[in-house]
């Protein structure tokens, strides 16, 4: 719940790449920071996935669930505006194709 900016910076000045896992309020604060910074949207395969998911995991409420799932409705108006939408329908199929973009980009910046 929120990456300290000054961390981010002396990483990438040091020529690393970074990557974040925020929600879309922090996306945008990124995006205004770093305009060409390149962003995936993971998305459930379906909001019905999304709620067994965290049904099964038995850690939250129902009134948890409903405000998670409202909350996920909400933020999935955003993924156009991602560089790459990739949909968690199998774990290991969406780790690969996000390593792949990430490839791709590296490739492409050389």
């Amino acid at each position: 719940y929120g990456t300290p900016k000054a961390s981010a910076l002396e990483l990438i000045e040091k020529g690393f790449d970074v990557m974040l896992e925020i929600e879309v309020k922090g996306y945008e604060q990124v995006k205004k920071l770093f305009p060409d910074c390149v962003t995936i949207f993971v998305l459930p395969p379906s909001l019905e996935e999304l709620e067994r998911r965290l049904r099964k995991r038995g850690t939250e409420t129902d009134d948890v669930i409903a405000q998670r799932l409202a909350r996920a409705v909400e933020e999935m108006d955003y993924a156009p505006k991602f560089d790459y939408q990739v949909i968690n329908d199998d774990v290991e199929r969406a780790k690969n194709e996000i390593l792949n973009i990430i490839a791709n980009i590296k490739n492409e910046s050389k």
